[in-house]
């Protein structure tokens, strides 16, 4: 987890954050204080799979189905709601230079976005 000191010199230099499932733990104070400190236009969304379940399904594998958990902890922190975390992740996940640039622009995600760009991309690939 980030410290809100690493997380400001990680922004100074240009980078977003990462948030997990470890948002949703009880003892994530270090973290949120670091969420609460850092811009929603320098967060994304990640899952640590399989590890780092969110809760309420700690302990169990993790898979991107339970990012609906951390974005529904980031807007309580940010004091947005979801759809806000939704697109702006969104958003800032489509500016890394390993994303690809031609995903669609859903205006959020849902649980089956990542299935369905994986699809787009392959029938791309196989009309390339």
């Amino acid at each position: 987890s980030y410290t809100k000191e690493m997380a400001r010199e990680y922004l100074d230099m240009g980078f977003f954050l990462g948030i997990g499932g470890v948002l949703t733990f009880k003892n994530a104070r270090k973290l949120v204080e670091t969420v609460e400190y850092a811009p929603l236009d320098r967060l994304v969304l990640e899952t640590d799979c399989p590890y780092l379940s969110p809760v309420p399904n700690r302990g169990k594998r993790n898979s991107s189905l339970n990012l609906t958990y951390v974005a529904d902890q980031l807007a309580a922190l940010k004091g947005v709601d979801r759809e806000t975390v939704e697109k702006m992740t969104w958003d800032n996940a489509r500016k890394l230079p390993f994303i690809d640039a031609d995903l669609p622009v859903t205006g959020g995600w849902k649980r089956n976005d990542i299935k369905i760009i994986e699809t787009e991309r392959r029938q791309k690939q196989v009309k390339s």
